[in-house]
């Protein structure tokens, strides 16, 4: 009799009073440019529930490059960021206390390109010398662009560069004042196409594709917040992960939660952004063998010295000092199944 009662209080007491649910933690991620194709897995992974399922509440913002995305986050005012890596290891390696660190390398590939129309009569990396090209101020394609040049052969000296601000690159182009645009290759194509120019129509030379080891965007914490929040910037990273692999099986579904969220912007552009951004950054040959995330210490080591150059850096970091695994989810986690 004691025990009926007893499991009836319980009863009683679960249906009334329901356990607690775990506190949730606040992240706001910035993006390094504006949400685009490229950012979708990132909206896929918020609409899918997955930062919810490891009790983070995500507020997804766009940035303003990679640079102002660096100095958010070393600074707390973002916990978590998508940002140019070169960009990061620069300014490690001038300050060694910066507060960020990657945690996450999802472009396997450099995002870094030359592209232009076949009008002009460019069809190899040669025919680049003595020719214009439009960038950004202080771009880091501008940089990276000298080993891609020393790859091919190229004298960098030979580039005449016109600097405009980020929405006139390619217009640039197209007015006649350069012969390509030196930017991300899938931005580039995304907004040549916009200006009334298709990609059958353009010439691209997309520098990973002459130089190993040079990656791309990875995503990046807050170093301090990382580590009084362990789990949810695991949970962060799980959640990425599972955007980055579901965007890449279902492409559409990630460009409609985009296309909810902005809906400004013209879903085929930013389907082909997203297809680019798969094929060539996220999901690379090495990527579907190896899965996400499956950069050594060695392969880091590596991508560092092919900057000490370009971004003339101070000194080469530490491995430890710009990048972290142990955030990271089980290999198989990162791995896409058929």
């Amino acid at each position: 009799m004691f025990k009926m009662f007893l499991t009836a209080c319980v009863v009683f007491f679960l249906c009334h009073f329901p356990a607690k649910s775990q506190s949730m933690t606040d992240v706001t991620l910035t993006t390094g440019w504006i949400l685009s194709g490229g950012s979708a897995p990132l909206v896929l992974a918020e609409e899918r529930g997955y930062f919810k399922d490891a009790n983070v509440n995500i507020n997804i913002v766009r940035g303003y490059g990679s640079a102002d995305v660096i100095t958010k986050v070393a600074a707390g005012t973002y916990q978590a960021g998508t940002g140019f890596l070169p960009t990061l290891v620069k300014a490690v390696a001038d300050n060694p206390n910066l507060d960020a660190i990657a945690v996450m390398i999802s472009y396997d590939a450099s995002a870094d390109a030359v592209t232009g129309p076949k009008s002009t009569g460019i069809k190899e990396p040669a025919d680049l010398a003595n020719r214009k090209l439009s960038t950004q101020p202080n771009s880091t394609s501008k940089l990276v662009f000298q080993s891609f040049a020393k790859a091919v052969g190229l004298d960098p000296n030979s580039i005449q560069w016109v600097e405009v601000a980020p929405q006139l690159i390619g217009l640039t182009v197209v007015k006649g004042q350069a012969d390509g645009a030196a930017q991300f290759a899938a931005s580039a194509i995304a907004n040549f196409q916009r200006l009334g120019i298709p990609k059958d129509k353009l010439y691209q030379f997309k520098f990973s594709d002459y130089v190993d080891n040079l990656y791309g965007n990875g995503l990046i914490l807050q170093k301090s917040w990382a580590k009084s929040h362990p789990e949810a910037a695991k949970g962060v990273v799980r959640a990425y992960a599972k955007g980055l692999i579901d965007a890449y099986k279902d492409p559409k579904a990630a460009i409609d939660a985009l296309m909810k969220r902005e809906p400004l912007l013209k879903s085929n552009v930013e389907s082909d952004d997203l297809a680019y951004s798969n094929e060539n950054y996220y999901f690379t040959p090495r990527v579907l063998e190896k899965g996400l995330a499956y950069h050594s210490d060695d392969d880091v080591e590596k991508f560092m010295k092919l900057l000490e150059m370009p971004f003339s850096l101070k000194r080469i970091p530490k491995v430890s000092e710009i990048y972290s695994s142990e955030y990271l989810p089980n290999a198989d986690e990162l791995k896409v199944k058929k």
